[in-house]
């Protein structure tokens, strides 16, 4: 059987495009921005990218992908971190990098042209904050930056006891 491999430009262009696209995946910018990984977040949104492009570099003597493979690869990565995506939003990305690969694979490099010359989609920020009325009660509230409007919504309301 051929062995199917990326040329070292494709190479280059691949890990670029993957790494465009996981930066704009709103549920693992989200996840990182609240540290749901902990403190260590940015570096496992990271490391996921390198884990996903070692399998299709590393493994390529196998001359074979499996989007179950990239799939598996993307959700174990993430649960092993405490970050929880909705599986249906990991299948979407595993999708567009496989349609990446494919294209680079033949030397075409529409999705990652596309990815450079595209704005990225606004992503809704979500962050918690506590804000502290008095020395009797405090309130959490969660910010919410959708399309850069600001809504701020109550969530929790506590007393503290002096």
């Amino acid at each position: 059987m051929e062995t199917i491999t990326l040329s070292a430009e494709s190479a280059h262009i691949f890990h670029e495009g993957l790494g465009l696209i996981l930066s704009r995946w709103s549920a693992l910018t989200t996840a990182v921005e609240n540290e749901c990984g902990g403190r260590d977040s940015r570096a496992i949104a990271n490391i996921l990218c390198s884990d996903v492009f070692s399998y299709f570099t590393d493994d390529a003597e196998s001359g074979e992908y499996y989007i179950e493979d990239l799939l598996d690869i993307l959700h174990q990565n993430l649960l092993r971190r405490n970050m929880k995506v909705e599986y249906s939003s990991i299948e979407e990305v595993a999708g567009r990098i496989m349609i990446m690969f494919d294209e680079c694979l033949q030397d075409i490099y529409r999705s990652v042209e596309n990815l450079r010359t595209s704005t990225p989609p606004p992503v809704a920020h979500v962050r918690l904050l506590e804000m502290v009325y008095s020395a009797h009660m405090s309130k959490k509230v969660r910010l919410l930056d959708i399309n850069n409007l600001m809504y701020l919504t109550v969530f929790s309301l506590s007393y503290m006891k002096l």
